[in-house]
């Protein structure tokens, strides 16, 4: 098990993703090391691999549930494989332990995001600013759900926040800025963002 491990490990450091699961998962759960565990699911994922990612990730957190890496991801790959109640769950679990992981707020808030409860997803987004988190995405997210939420204003302040950190270069967040602008009355401001965002998916004709 060990020989394997070190070898699987030197084709993983290769960019050898096949080979290197093909050799970690003949090995026995319980032999199998935190990190060689680690290796094989992220070889799944590189692969594009959602299924076998999403069963040996399962496996792992079984045996390592404080790893919270490992159950974001898991959190995120449950929410984009349309099983968002599941990742909603798996992220729930963690957080009963510890609820300050970043990492695991932010998958979870994106899990109930798509689920549709944006309630929740804006409270969980709102608690990981308060913990100094402020990239695009929650800052983006934050102001997608208090969109549908019609709280328009805060729906200004997070969408106008994302759009200045993307360097005025999103032109999905450009879009909805523009028209949260033009709900609110802010005519002229919403139809120069809406104006933006018109040129900059000007090279994807499909979007456009």
């Amino acid at each position: 098990c060990m020989v394997q491990m070190k070898l699987a490990n030197c084709h993983y450091k290769r960019g050898n993703y096949r080979e290197t699961a093909d050799l970690l998962k003949l090995v026995s759960e319980d032999s199998l090391s935190h990190e060689a565990f680690r290796q094989l699911c992220f070889s799944y994922q590189k692969q594009g691999d959602t299924d076998s990612y999403i069963y040996w990730t399962e496996q792992l957190v079984n045996h390592y549930p404080m790893d919270g890496e490992m159950v974001a991801g898991l959190t995120l790959a449950y929410a984009k494989n349309e099983q968002p109640q599941n990742g909603i769950i798996c992220g729930m679990k963690y957080t009963q332990r510890d609820s300050t992981n970043i990492l695991v707020n932010r998958a979870l808030a994106d899990a109930w995001f798509m689920n549709r409860d944006f309630s929740a997803a804006a409270r969980l987004y709102d608690r990981l600013m308060e913990q100094g988190d402020s990239t695009f995405n929650t800052l983006y997210s934050a102001g997608m759900c208090y969109s549908q939420l019609e709280d328009l204003e805060l729906a200004y302040k997070y969408l106008q926040l994302a759009f200045l950190i993307s360097g005025m270069q999103h032109y999905g967040c450009a879009y909805r800025l523009g028209v949260v602008c033009v709900d609110t009355k802010r005519y002229p401001e919403g139809l120069n963002y809406l104006a933006l965002a018109t040129e900059l998916m000007q090279s994807d004709s499909t979007i456009m």
